[in-house]
């Protein structure tokens, strides 16, 4: 099962070499923001942050990590590819590959 998206942010900033200072996020409501991949947006928004941008085509490596969220699976960070065809996630702190298609 994937974490849910404060865990992915925390996990994408650790993966970037930039992990966050504790209680980053304690203001933020949570179950006020909207469903699925809309709530990074909407996050950005409360915090401030510039808005996310969705990438087109196939990720160059330095692109990587990236925020990933998959509806069956939730929110997922890909840290690199493996071969052509499969990424590197961490998924609720386990590593793993997976198709490019999460």
């Amino acid at each position: 099962m994937g974490m849910g998206l404060l865990a992915a942010i925390e996990r994408y900033g650790d993966a970037a070499g930039q992990p966050l200072p504790p209680g980053w996020a304690r203001d933020v409501a949570v179950d006020a923001l909207p469903e699925g991949a809309a709530a990074l947006e909407g996050l950005a928004a409360v915090l401030g942050w510039d808005a996310p941008q969705a990438l087109a085509g196939r990720p160059r490596p330095d692109e990587f990590p990236l925020l990933l969220h998959d509806p069956a699976r939730g929110w997922l960070v890909a840290r690199q590819w493996i071969g052509e065809d499969d990424l590197a996630l961490t998924d609720g702190g386990h590593d793993q590959p997976h198709g490019s298609q999460p």
